[in-house]
């Protein structure tokens, strides 16, 4: 849960700090498949960004109607 102390708190989403440091870990095993490895991690950013963009006006919209 994001109820902690701390003054910053991250949304859940498909790629997070973990996910970041295996891709560049498969980066460097696989030097020749790093075109591939780098096309897919980039459709799993723009689909995080999309939920996250969407999760957001959706929250604006509650906030509109209130």
């Amino acid at each position: 849960k994001n109820d902690g102390p701390k003054s910053m708190h991250y949304d859940k989403s498909l790629v997070e700090r973990a996910e970041a440091f295996i891709v560049f870990s498969i980066m460097m095993l696989f030097p020749s498949k790093i075109f591939l490895t780098l096309i897919g991690f980039n459709i799993l950013i723009i689909a995080s960004g999309m939920t996250r963009f969407f999760r957001v006006c959706s929250f604006a919209k509650s906030l509109d109607h209130e």
